[in-house]
């Protein structure tokens, strides 16, 4: 599953297709949709999950995503890209919440929910080389026809999710889909993120990385590039190796070493963000590229590292939601970020300055929250539910 979903065919050439039709603002205004949709269903569909269930949530997500880049990749005018993002917004937010809770439930019940960021770290690696695989052939599968890459994208993303149907589904105490079931389950979703001090904290922590981070990797490191004149098949070998070696980096660094605990990852992500971003505007074809190494490295390390922390005060009841409303945080940084550019673009003429602007954002809000969350003492609680879902645990450790 991890494989297929991770192949992007679309990636070299998502921006020179939909400038085929549409314009560069136009573009920015699919971007936001695509997030503002994904918000809108995040808790709902969260708490379809833990109430009906992780592995069919997932599965309809995967289908719906399919379909949403086999739509793209027949459109041709603004209107049939706009339903392309609707689209996409849904399945996204069928899977955001539910894959990571299903993953962590999964091993939580056999009591071996501290392994989560070692195999989020393995499951990394698969998708950065799909990922890495996907984007050097995507500009290779243009040359066929410039449609291939983003039909082939929802192709396998939809093969992908028939996998998900072999998956292991977490026992959980699960409640009869009624409408009042379902919007008080919403309801303890979302507060599970603010139920102590140190959840409301890291959960913010969360959703600023995770917004600054993404809309860096998806967006402003391939508009970089572009402005320094690296050439299309550049940007596929780049952008290739890239994610081979975060993925393999990050795989060494938790399943190799002792090195990552929380105090030094919740530090290192405060202080790396800006270090990546704030020489933005000195950015130049020789200096760029170990940047957008530790950029993208942020974004990847966000999901195994900070997810192994955020689940650890979630309860297995309400997980899916809770993540789902994470995942809504992390949008509204990524829309807010997305909807500053345009005008910073448009005044600098270029993206370099924008880098230097959102690094001096990052250390002055993400930089003091990372350092004083790496110094909390946090005590890990379980309640009478979870301990009651540890007890239900198989004798055999179920594939993940």
């Amino acid at each position: 599953m991890e494989f297929f979903s991770s192949l992007y065919f679309l990636i070299p050439i998502w921006v020179a297709f939909e400038l085929r039709y549409i314009t560069f603002s136009q573009i920015a205004t699919l971007e936001i949709i695509i997030f503002a949709s994904q918000i809108l269903l995040e808790l709902p569909t969260g708490a379809f999950a833990d109430l009906l269930g992780k592995k069919p949530t997932i599965f309809l997500g995967m289908l719906i995503t399919g379909a949403s880049y086999v739509a793209f990749g027949l459109s041709s005018s603004f209107n049939d890209l706009l339903f392309s993002a609707i689209l996409t917004g849904v399945g996204s937010s069928l899977t955001s919440g539910a894959r990571e809770a299903m993953i962590f439930d999964t091993l939580k019940q056999v009591g071996k929910e501290n392994s989560f960021d070692k195999i989020s770290s393995k499951l990394s690696v698969i998708f950065q080389i799909g990922m890495a695989t996907a984007t050097l052939l995507g500009g290779f599968m243009s040359l066929i026809h410039f449609r291939f890459p983003p039909i082939a994208t929802g192709v396998a993303m939809m093969f992908g999710g028939l996998f998900v149907l072999k998956l292991f589904e977490p026992q959980i105490d699960s409640e009869k889909f009624t409408l009042r079931n379902y919007l008080r389950q919403t309801k303890l979703g979302f507060m599970e993120l603010f139920k102590t001090k140190y959840s409301t904290l890291i959960s913010i922590f969360y959703g600023l990385v995770g917004g600054v981070t993404f809309s860096i990797q998806i967006v402003f490191t391939k508009l970089i590039m572009t402005e320094l004149m690296f050439s299309d098949t550049q940007n596929g070998i780049i952008f290739s190796a890239i994610r081979i070696i975060n993925g393999l980096l990050l795989f060494f660094l938790v399943n190799k070493t002792n090195i990552l605990d929380r105090k030094k990852s919740l530090f290192l992500f405060a202080i790396l963000i800006p270090i990546s971003l704030l020489p933005g505007a000195f950015f130049s074809k020789i200096i760029v590229v170990p940047f957008v190494l530790l950029m993208m490295l942020l974004s990847a390390a966000r999901w195994s590292l900070l997810g192994k922390y955020t689940n650890d005060v979630f309860s297995s009841k309400n997980r899916a939601t809770a993540i789902s409303a994470l995942s809504m945080l992390t949008g509204v940084v990524y829309i807010a970020t997305m909807a500053s550019s345009g005008p910073i673009l448009e005044y600098y003429h270029g993206s370099k300055m924008f880098f230097t602007i959102i690094g001096v954002v990052c250390l002055a809000t993400i930089t003091p929250l990372g350092i004083y969350l790496s110094r909390m003492k946090v005590e890990k609680q379980t309640s009478e539910m979870d301990k009651k879902f540890i007890a239900q645990a198989p004798l055999e450790t179920p594939a993940i």
